[in-house]
């Protein structure tokens, strides 16, 4: 089930990148963090919340940047 939602996920960020819908590909990269973290990866999940950070930040998004920096805190 996780392959499949994966190949969901991925395909979201290739149209959201696309498309230029900067704070639905920040959301597409929580959305893929979680993932990783479900898997156990933390690192590729803290790399994803990076990215959607950058991401908030680029668009005046800063409250989500903010909820999505806390939750690479409690990642650490």
């Amino acid at each position: 089930m996780l392959f499949r939602s994966e190949n969901y996920i991925k395909k979201a960020i290739e149209i959201d990148k696309s498309n230029g819908v900067l704070i639905n590909l920040g959301k597409s990269y929580v959305l893929y963090a979680e993932l990783f973290k479900r898997k156990g990866c933390q690192f590729e999940a803290k790399e994803n919340l990076k990215k959607a950070i950058e991401i908030f930040r680029y668009c005046g998004a800063d409250g989500w940047a903010v909820i999505v920096e806390n939750e690479v805190a409690s990642l650490s």
